[in-house]
Parts: structure tokens; C-alpha cells; sequence
């Protein structure tokens, strides 16, 4: 540490793109009164962020190193340092740092935590970067011009029909919602955050959308201007298989209409043929984009999901193929996505699997079990 408080750890590398530096850059991190700068690439470049715009930084120990991440501007930020970079000042005093420089809330999450093997961070997908960002509008889905009503009873009553984990094998826990890759998609936040870019690319991947359907904006009630607002929406917890050094997730977010009449409008569309593949296809270039509109067109693996149609609710899905990349070179992921309609609700069940797909069966049990709960009609879970 400087005499002037400067914090510097240098022969860093990025898990991903950060601002004008790419995925793979060797970095130096400044920490300053003021902020941090990173500093690297080939030309050289500097970055600048002050505290104001980092959210919720954090600084770890690992067992080859030290990791250091936070939020900048919706993206998620991860440099991996070795251990050497750290001498004379702590993880733990480099953290302190940052939570006091930003104000970081370290308030215990009523999620627990779910204990995973170290080597799982390695595998972290730096494609997920982009789903803090994209959040907005897939929690969103199937929006609306309904006047929202706050009515706790209402918002209970959503809550009630998310996934839980009783649904789940033994094997399987709640995930912390900020450490978990499926956490951007259980969000319900607006999107006045995003920037230019992201708008753009945003814009783009709808229209994307609206083409694959073969329908104009004013018709579409997924993404465009004939949508209605649900009055409540709300996100579950993520849950994550524990003993495993794969990344297999799922989660849940439901929304309550005002009238089932809503949902019977939205249903014309999701039961498409069409739907379930151009959908998971919109979602995947909005988690993968990034703010590069030229992304948000990428061909992107679709395969329609195998669904026994449960008593009490109609339901429709696909996964979709995207690619990411992480510190030991390019991969890919799957991403599920089914939507369930039923009554005055309309639910989306996520999955997120690396390496492998995730499991057809379980799958199945899960929409059996929420069908279940939203329709309250016995025998969903077998039909």
C-alpha cells in the first residue's frame, strides 16, 4: 500500500470485458480515495470507475489467488490475481476497503448460502455478465398497461406459487440470489439503468423476435405495444444442486393478472408453434449481447422442450444454446426456458446448465408440481 492509501495489485487478468479492456487482458487495479482504475491492454489503456458507480465490490481469497468482483453499469466485473499481487495488504483488508468506500450492504441474505467446491468459480460464466443488465426485461416477460396494484395479499399470493425447494431432489439448496448465475433472471427490477447500448441491443433482439413470430410490434403482446403490465410480479429463489462441480440451476418468476382474461389474450400467442423457440432464442442473444447490437442477431442453437401438458395450465418451452467464456477458454451453457399459464398467472421457469443439459425428468416434475400449485387442481404434477 502507497503512503498515500493507494491499493495497487498488478498481473491481473479479466474473466470477461470490462469497459474499453477485453475478456483476458492482463490488468493493474489502482484502488484510490476516489475510486478504482484499471489499467492494461494492448495499446495500453485506463479505465476509470469511481465508487459511485461500483455496486456491491467484493474481494476474495481463493485457493490460487485472489478474486475481486463487482457490478459496474448492470455488467458484473471479475479479475482473478495470483497470490503474489497481494503483498502487503490483505483480501480481507482490500474488502473492507471497498465496502466502505461504497457503502456495500453486508446484511446476511434470508437465501442461504450454498456451499459449493472452490473449482465451481472457475467454470463462473462470464456470459452472465449480461443478465444483471438483460434482467429487466426477461422478468418482464408477457408485459402489460394494467395499473399496478400493490396489494400484499396479491403479492402473497404470487409468492406462494414460485418454486420451492421441497420441489427439488434431495441434493438440492437455495442459492445466495447475488452469487447465483440465474439471479439476474429472478429479478423484477425496472430498466432505467440501462445505457444507450443496451437499449439498442434491447431493441434489436425484439425485433428479432417480432420477425421469427412473423407478427408487428403493435400485435405483440410479449415484447411490444398490444402488452399488458401484470399488477404483481414476483421472483423466487434460485436453487442449485450442491455436491456439484457443474453449474445446474433453476428458479422461478410468477406473475398475477388482474383478470384471466389477460392471460387468455397472452396465451393466443405463447401457444404458437412458433413461440417456445423464438422466445428462448431472444432470451439467450439479450444474456449474451452484452451492449454489442451486432450480438443481439447471433444464430443461437433452439431446441423445443418435450412437455406432457399438466391438468389446470398450458405450458411451452425451449432451450437455448448460448455460448460464454470462462478461464479455461469458450464453452457453452443451456438456458431453459418454460412458461406456464394458468388461471389469473403466468409463470417462467428458468434453468441454467454447465457443462451437460439439464435434466429432461426433472424438468417434468417441476412443471407438474408449480402447474400444480397455480391451477390448484390435484393431479397436475401426473398428467
Amino acid at each position: 500500500m502507497a503512503d498515500d492509501g493507494t491499493i495497487e495489485l498488478a498481473g491481473g487478468r479479466l474473466l470477461g470485458p470490462a469497459g474499453p479492456l477485453p475478456a483476458g487482458a492482463i490488468v493493474t487495479l489502482q484502488i484510490t480515495a476516489t475510486g478504482m482504475a484499471l489499467l492494461g491492454g494492448d495499446p495500453p489503456t485506463a479505465w476509470q470507475i469511481p465508487f459511485a458507480a461500483l455496486v456491491e465490490p467484493r474481494c476474495r481469497a481463493k485457493r490460487d489467488g485472489v478474486e475481486l468482483a463487482g457490478w459496474v453499469a448492470g455488467n458484473l466485473v471479475i479479475i482473478s490475481f495470483p497470490s503474489a499481487a497481494t503483498t502487503g495488504v490483505s483480501p480481507e483488508e482490500i474488502d473492507a476497503r471497498l465496502a466502505a468506500a461504497t457503502g456495500r450492504s453486508d446484511q446476511p441474505a434470508a437465501a442461504p448460502r450454498t456451499k459449493r467446491p472452490r473449482r465451481r468459480w472457475l467454470l463462473l460464466l462470464v456470459a452472465i455478465v449480461a443478465l444483471g443488465a438483460a434482467a429487466w426485461l426477461i422478468a418482464s416477460q408477457l408485459v402489460s398497461d394494467h395499473a399496478r396494484r400493490s396489494a400484499a395479499a396479491d403479492r402473497a399470493s404470487a409468492a406462494a406459487m414460485n418454486l420451492r425447494a421441497r420441489d427439488l431432489p434431495a441434493g438440492w439448496a437455495a442459492d445466495h440470489p447475488s452469487t447465483s448465475p440465474l439471479g439476474g433472471f429472478l429479478s423484477t427490477g425496472g430498466s432505467g439503468n440501462q445505457t444507450a447500448a443496451q437499449k439498442k441491443v434491447s431493441a434489436t433482439a425484439i425485433a428479432g423476435y417480432q420477425r421469427c413470430m412473423g407478427i408487428p410490434d403493435a400485435k405483440d403482446r410479449v415484447f411490444g405495444a398490444a402488452g399488458i403490465t401484470p399488477p404483481v410480479e414476483v421472483g423466487g429463489l434460485p436453487y442449485a444442486m450442491v455436491e456439484s462441480t457443474a453449474i445446474t440451476e433453476a428458479g422461478t418468476v410468477t406473475q398475477r393478472y388482474a383478470s384471466p382474461q389477460d392471460v387468455t389474450a397472452d396465451r393466443v400467442q405463447i401457444s404458437s408453434p412458433r413461440f417456445p423457440t423464438c422466445f428462448a432464442e431472444a432470451i439467450g442473444r439479450l444474456a449474451t449481447a452484452g451492449g454489442d447490437p451486432a450480438k443481439a442477431k447471433a444464430d443461437l442453437p433452439v431446441e423445443r422442450q418435450t412437455l406432457r401438458q399438466p391438468l389446470g395450465a398450458f405450458v411451452t418451452g425451449a432451450t437455448v444454446t448460448i455460448p460464454v467464456a470462462g478461464i479455461t477458454g469458450p464453452s457453452t451453457a443451456q438456458l431453459g426456458i418454460t412458461v406456464l399459464l394458468s388461471g389469473n398467472y403466468e409463470q417462467t421457469l428458468y434453468t441454467l446448465s454447465m457443462p451437460g443439459t439439464f435434466p429432461a425428468g426433472l424438468r417434468q416434475q417441476l412443471v407438474g408440481e408449480l402447474a400444480a400449485r397455480l391451477s390448484g387442481v390435484d393431479g397436475s404434477r401426473s398428467a
